[in-house]
């Protein structure tokens, strides 16, 4: 591959700078992720979110094409809040740090002017990992100290770094002013797995997206499984 550099050009990472906070941050992030199955089909995905730190709280949602398909109609009378109809995908996700470092994972649903609560319990119901450090910074900063660093060119104030293990890899460009990962890219050395996160940095935007739902109904999620 391409990617794939002497070890000798490498130097382990020491980590991100201790000095550097959590700055507030806006982005557009893509998703791709493309596999080739046993039969010899290749199969990819693309989506994006737009995605909104701030020193206490994530926010992220889908951001549509105009050619998407239309949701699906909606559900029968009485039954519009059942889980089975909810599209998991197109809520908003907010998660909030409070002073004790404890979490609150909120769904959003716009349409339905609905905020559904998460119990812990409920995490992995949609992927979330329940760690603060995952959400903010999109990875665990205490891997890239196990990482290399490459001799790949990199803007100012970025580095590139890189793991292999066992034909799969990890290349990740780090941005210390945003404490952010700018790409992510893991995969298989012979190519029959691969993914890859692309942040791209964003204005702030000048009303934060989380007051427009502060008169939506409440419920808690375990409300929706009846």
């Amino acid at each position: 591959m391409k990617y794939l550099l002497p070890v000798l050009m490498m130097a382990v990472y020491v980590g991100p700078a201790s000095a550097v906070g959590t700055p507030d941050v806006a982005a557009l992030v893509t998703y791709e992720t493309r596999v080739v199955t046993p039969e010899g089909v290749s199969k990819s995905t693309r989506f994006q979110e737009a995605w909104l730190r701030t020193s206490q709280r994530v926010w992220s949602e889908r951001v549509l094409p105009k050619n998407a398909a239309p949701e699906a109609s909606k559900a029968p009378q009485g039954h519009e809040g059942h889980s089975h109809n909810m599209n998991f995908a197109l809520a908003a996700k907010s998660i909030q740090l409070d002073a004790k470092g404890e979490l609150k994972f909120e769904l959003v649903r716009s349409k339905l002017q609905q905020i559904v609560e998460m119990s812990k319990s409920d995490y992995r119901e949609v992927g979330f990992d329940g760690s603060w450090e995952s959400t903010a910074y999109m990875l665990d900063r205490k891997q890239l100290k196990n990482m290399k660093k490459r001799s790949t060119p990199a803007p100012a104030g970025e580095v590139w770094l890189e793991s292999r293990k066992g034909g799969m890899y990890t290349m990740v460009l780090w941005s210390e002013k945003l404490q952010l990962p700018k790409i992510i890219e893991t995969g298989n050395e012979n190519g029959a797995n691969w993914s890859r996160v692309t942040v791209e940095p964003q204005a702030m935007p000048k009303e934060m997206p989380w007051l427009k739902s502060a008169g939506f109904s409440r419920k808690d999620y375990i409300d929706l499984l009846d």
